[in-house]
């Protein structure tokens, strides 16, 4: 039976809220992924006629490319952002377009940055592959130190006004009640509120995922295999 438009909008609305929420990376409240509403449903539905089975697919989807963009990072430096987005759409059989693959990938690795740059978070403190990948994407960005790479641009920082924003967004708890629904917070406060997305799981086992992802993405390809979660 054919998708009606209310089931495609639901799916790709499910699909954004699981991607919106991964541990480890930050998105303003209200803020598009890519910045633009209309980028972000094409995205999301290009994504999901890739591997139409919904928000965990969507989300292997993801780490593959990631995983991906850190085996093909030669290539980049090399060849160039157009040459490079082509073929990290294409890995492992995928059919991406480019401008897609580039503009999701780049939205992760920011949004990576802002969640360290917001609750000052350890670099190599990780509890998923997908976010052990982005952390080694984004710092082969930061240690290239350009946006610019054989003349073509490669959006992969945060801007001056979402850096400030990130860096001035601090936690803050309630400290006294007002009235019944009504708390005065304070950055002093005992107990601090955050979105739960960016708590650390307390009493779970982190391997060395870094290491990991570190490991895998210097095997030779003939050896590259995409670990599980």
């Amino acid at each position: 039976m054919p998708t009606t438009a209310a089931e495609s909008m639901e799916m790709r609305e499910s699909i954004k809220t699981r991607l919106r929420n991964i541990h480890g990376l930050y998105f303003f409240d209200k803020t598009p992924i890519t910045g633009r509403n209309k980028r972000d449903n094409d995205i999301i539905d290009a994504l999901h006629s890739e591997t139409a089975s919904g928000p965990v697919a969507a989300e292997n989807s993801l780490t593959h490319l990631m995983l991906a963009s850190n085996f093909l990072w030669d290539l980049l430096i090399t060849e160039g952002p157009d040459s490079f987005w082509r073929s990290v759409g294409k890995a492992k059989g995928g059919t991406l377009p480019p401008g897609i693959t580039r503009d999701l990938v780049l939205a992760f690795v920011r949004a990576r940055d802002r969640f360290l740059r917001c609750f000052h978070k350890a670099s190599h403190d990780v509890d998923s592959m997908l976010v052990a990948y982005t952390q080694h994407l984004l710092e082969k960005f930061q240690a290239l130190g350009t946006m610019m790479i054989l003349g073509s641009p490669v959006d992969w920082c945060l801007s001056a006004w979402e850096i400030q924003a990130a860096e001035e967004l601090i936690p803050r708890g309630p400290v006294k009640q007002l009235s019944r629904n009504k708390f005065e917070l304070s950055p002093s406060a005992k107990n601090l509120l955050v979105p739960a997305r960016c708590i650390s799981p307390i009493g779970k086992f982190k391997p060395n995922l870094m290491g990991l992802a570190e490991e895998i993405i210097r095997q030779p390809p003939w050896q590259r295999e995409l670990k599980p979660q």
